[in-house]
């Protein structure tokens, strides 16, 4: 009999509206019972377009088949006072209950109720636009404004880029998802009831740590700049990959990003970054294509020290080697010579991916409400002990009957706790990761960890350091301990320096740290654990107690599985970059490194259910997720409109296929910031544009019946947003936004880091400030509050750092075992 999934018996009362909407249906993956309330007539979701096959109805909108898969419907008169009796008695029963942003009275008011009563109850997850401000009128763009991811995407001199995906929402939404299953965890282990409110601001600010890093702001007053092709400009990133392998340690330059994508010879586009450490091979295919002695081909450009100081025409000479060649031949060379090389998919591009066939990634799923079945992207979930199959949307109001009944004999119970939690105010108190990530995306899981309340120690190596510690540092008192992007996704962790080349090395690991550790994490390609033997064949056997968890880029099986990708060419492969910006420019993507950042809510929460689900049964698992499955969740409903109605959806710029007016508009900033300032507006509805009118002077607008629906707006589009912008250019971006949201009307300022670090109240608290040295930093927190307070953060750990406390303070070797392992060259 199957293992059922590791949250199987928990129940989720979803009450959730646009923002937190894809939460839920993360939830039911892992197993969870999730009952979706909405209303008798279906919830605004099932209104939404696209349609199936173009043809609306309450069972056939593409978002409502995509985000309500697995969850139960129980369709109820929620004008009538009866149905939210009943939704009360379902929340008194729940495990947790996820609440909308804004809210109606009635649940307003059972909100307040749960808030009010800390010790009984379901766990609550509830979110805000901006801390400190549960009133504001909410869109994704107002969330990405707001966030600053708006300020790093698109071109110089224009309005930035709306990134297709909506993603703005998905992460608050992530986040909710590990803060929803960590409450789980810690109900079902210890019977405590926690409370968590996400910030939407915070959660999309969380994604933008290294393209508008706020160390840079203070230690240098820059902010980033968008380059168009040429990616972002950050102007103080450190001294490159390998610098400490090259002795250039003393100095920090001041230069420009690579280019985030490049147009091939084909005229499709590729992200593309040659492997520091493999610089010859690929200078080799640079002179096969572009001649010797041209370019990158010239011997100077061996040295890394000339390359970082020469980024500007390294971007140049990128631009026109990838010219030269076509695209799927470049994409394949450069993995074959492990590159980074990545095609710029659209929806037609992953549909059509042998890759993700051969994963069986878009099973056909039934669906009894539409009468046949439709395929559909399965679940980036992959775990050892339990199937977790792609399910449905329910049909309206299709589980309202046995919900109502199940209510009413008291058979609607979530399953009690079968083992009890280690001591600690933290769910994660007591449990112990042994965690092997390097860069970003890994990191900033086992970081979520570790800020739950687990120790994570952190295995490094002193020759093969970790890149991300080599970027972002200050202009004194640099050190390889001081890179301000390194500090962002290693909080709460301790560092042990050893060296995995050695096969001593994985015996004392096996021999002394795994049976301490609860759980492995890794995210390097997927044959380099196994080459270490380190491995979950390996490892299982041995300590089947862990939990082992990977996150490689393509995953462990599959043609593509040996493939390489970091940062924008995770992203590329996702479909946002080519579904976003305007039709007749490049399409350039994004300035932030998103795809790292969106992983790790949705990997920590499937390590936590995998560790529940071990603590009950006694036996561990391995979880698998591949950040390129993962990334193609992220987008809106492009890729189900793909793969159910053969439709490509087109770019729209920073328009919208739901709301007219929606847009980025210049404003006229203030005496000392006149420059690149803006404000993002949105009409979720006839009446909200009606009170745009009212607030810009423009009752003439608001009277003409042509513009009085969304399609006649969409027809006067560019009047429109020429009408809006003649008001917003004379004005201050700040203003604006107060002024549309007293009147109900979602809209920000697009923020820069400066502004979030200096200007904006509701980000105050959001940042760990604390000292290295005489170096200041500032650290993220985790974009969410716990029982009303941030989760603890302790500063990221200096390299190697805790050797002393964890091999001798906790292993108990004395000085002469050590200095055995230090000649030995196992500890570095």
């Amino acid at each position: 009999m199957p293992t059922p999934p590791p949250l199987d018996g928990a129940l989720v009362l979803d009450l959730a509206d646009e923002p937190l909407l894809v939460a839920g249906r993360y939830l039911a993956d892992l197993g969870a019972r999730v009952i979706r309330v909405e209303h008798q007539h279906g919830d605004p979701t099932r209104a939404r377009t696209p349609f199936l096959d173009g043809q609306p109805g309450p069972e056939r909108s593409l978002a409502h088949l995509l985000y309500n898969a697995g969850k139960q419907s129980l369709a109820l008169d929620l004008d009538s006072d009866a149905a939210w009796r009943q939704i009360r008695d379902i929340a008194a029963l729940a495990d947790v209950v996820i609440a909308p942003a804004e809210k109606s009275p009635q649940a307003r008011a059972l909100i307040d109720d749960l808030r009010a009563d800390p010790d009984s109850g379901p766990s609550l997850i509830d979110v805000v636009m901006r801390r400190g401000q549960p009133h504001l009128a909410v869109s994704d763009l107002a969330t990405l404004a707001a966030g600053g991811v708006l300020y790093c995407c698109g071109f110089p001199g224009v309005a930035p880029d709306y990134p297709a995906g909506k993603l703005g929402y998905k992460q608050g939404a992530y986040i909710a998802v590990a803060a929803a299953v960590a409450a789980i965890f810690d109900r079902r282990l210890r019977g405590r009831r926690n409370a968590a409110e996400v910030s939407l601001q915070e959660a999309a600010t969380s994604t933008t740590i290294q393209a508008a890093n706020q160390n840079i702001w203070r230690w240098w007053g820059s902010i980033c700049e968008r380059a168009g092709e040429g990616g972002l400009d950050n102007r103080v990133l450190g001294t490159g990959f390998n610098s400490w392998k090259t002795g250039n340690t003393g100095k920090v330059t001041l230069l420009k990003s690579y280019g985030a994508t490049f147009p091939t010879h084909d005229d499709q586009w590729v992200a593309f970054m040659p492997n520091p450490v493999r610089w010859e091979a690929f200078a080799q295919w640079y002179r096969e294509v572009m001649g010797p002695g041209h370019g990158m081909g010239a011997e100077e450009w061996s040295d890394p020290t000339y390359r970082v100081n020469n980024r500007e025409d390294s971007n140049n000479y990128f631009h026109e080697f990838c010219a030269a060649v076509d695209r799927d031949e470049l994409v394949t060379r450069g993995q074959e010579g492990r590159h980074y090389a990545t095609p710029v998919q659209t929806v037609a591009d992953i549909a059509a991916d042998p890759h993700l066939a051969a994963r069986d990634f878009f099973p056909q799923v039934d669906h009894p409400a539409l009468g046949r079945a439709l395929p559909k992207p399965r679940s980036p979930y992959r775990l050892s002990r339990a199937d977790i199959q792609a399910r449905p949307a329910p049909g309206l109001g299709e589980h309202t009957q046995a919900i109502v009944e199940s209510l009413g004999d008291g058979s609607l119970t979530p399953r009690a706790g079968s083992a009890t939690g280690r001591d600690g105010d933290l769910p994660l108190s007591g449990y112990r990761v042994l965690d092997f990530c390097w860069m970003a995306a890994g990191p900033l899981i086992t970081e979520l960890l570790g800020n739950l309340g687990a120790d994570i120690v952190k295995v490094e190596s002193a020759t093969g350091i970790d890149q991300v510690r080599e970027f972002v540092h200050p202009p004194e008192g640099f050190s390889i301990d001081t890179g301000g992007f390194f500090a962002d996704c290693n909080t709460n962790k301790r560092s042990l320096t050893l060296n995995l080349h050695k096969p001593e090395t994985v015996e004392f690991i096996k021999r002394e740290l795994l049976p301490h550790f609860d759980m492995v994490t890794s995210n390097y390609a997927p044959d380099a654990m196994a080459k270490w033997g380190l491995g979950p064949d390996d490892l299982l056997p041995l300590f089947p107690h862990l939990v082992i968890g990977s996150f490689p880029v393509m995953g462990h099986s599959g043609p593509k599985s040996h493939w390489r990708a970091i940062g924008n060419g995770v992203l590329a492969l996702s479909g946002v970059p080519g579904h976003m910006g305007a039709p007749d420019r490049p399409p350039v993507g994004m300035g932030t490194l998103h795809t790292d950042f969106t992983l790790a809510p949705i990997a920590a929460a499937g390590l936590i259910a995998a560790l529940l689900q071990r603590e009950e049964t006694g036996q561990g698992q391995f979880l698998e997720i591949a950040q390129y499955e993962a990334s193609v969740h992220l987008l809106d409903t492009e890729l189900i409109e793909q793969l159910a109605n053969g439709v490509a959806a087109p770019r729209n710029g920073n328009h919208s296929t739901e709301h007219v007016p929606h847009g980025i508009y210049p404003t006229a900033g203030d005496a000392t910031t006149p420059d690149d300032r803006w404000v993002a507006i949105t009409a979720r509805s006839d009446a909200e544009w009606r009170a745009i009118c009212g607030v810009i002077g423009r009752a003439d607008l608001a009277e003409r019946e042509d513009l009085a629906t969304v399609q006649g707006r969409r027809a006067a589009e560019d009047e429109i947003d020429a009408s809006i912008s003649a008001w917003t250019s004379s004005r201050n971006e700040w203003q604006i936004a107060e002024q549309l949201q007293a009147h109900g009307v979602p809209a920000s300022a697009l923020e820069s880091v400066a502004d979030q670090v200096e200007n904006d109240p509701a980000m105050h608290d959001y940042y760990l400030a604390y000292n290295r040295g005489e170096v200041p930093f500032l650290a993220h927190k985790q974009p969410f509050t716990w029982n009303h307070d941030y989760l603890p953060a302790r500063p990221s750990p200096g390299l190697g750092e805790h050797n002393l406390e964890i091999l001798q303070g906790e292993l108990g070797l004395d000085d002469e075992q050590l200095a055995q392992l230090v000649i030995n060259e196992i500890v570095h």
